[in-house]
């Protein structure tokens, strides 16, 4: 099986591509309890810390966008999340990134029109989409029009998804927890 490089993911980077990691899901409300405990507590004594009883983490699949891409010699790190602070350090292999398959543009009965319309794009991209997905083009082949169609939209056309090294957008709901 691949592993997923960076060099999967910098063609959706400039686009805000969104991925799934494994991290705390419950981290709001322990700070909530840690910032009340601390409210209530100035200035604890010995026996306050005893009674202090943080909120067990909960670990799970999380969400959040890759804000910044650090590379050293060959090591490759990326801080994701939410906001700018706090954000995740992750490598490649500790993520999956959130794409859309090829195949929901090229659907039995998906016509010209609803492709052109739903990407805002040419007659000539939704057939080289067509004709990428059916292998009958080489990706690259595509004209740098499709390509950045493809990166804007986050369309998965290196079938990381079929290797599963991506998560299909469409499956979302079905595997959060």
């Amino acid at each position: 099986m691949d592993k997923l490089e960076l060099k999967h993911l910098t063609p959706y980077l400039p686009y805000g591509l969104k991925v799934q990691y494994k991290g705390i899901i419950n981290g709001k409300e322990r700070k909530e309890y840690e910032d009340k405990w601390r409210k209530e507590n100035p200035y604890p004594k010995m026996g306050d810390l005893a009674k202090y009883r943080p909120i067990e983490e909960k670990i799970g699949l999380k969400i959040g966008k890759i804000k910044k891409v650090e590379c050293w010699d060959n090591h490759t790190t990326l801080k994701v999340g939410i906001k700018s602070q706090g954000l995740k350090s992750l490598s490649p292999n500790q993520i999956k990134p959130i794409l859309r398959p090829l195949s929901d543009y090229c659907k039995k009965g998906t016509t010209i029109k609803n492709v052109m319309d739903s990407l805002d794009c040419s007659r000539l991209v939704v057939c080289q989409l067509w004709d990428l997905y059916d292998r009958r083009l080489d990706l690259k082949a595509v004209k740098l029009e499709t390509y950045e169609i493809m990166c804007k939209n986050h369309i998965d056309f290196n079938r990381l998804i079929e290797k599963g090294l991506a998560i299909d957008i469409n499956t979302l709901n079905q595997t959060k927890e």
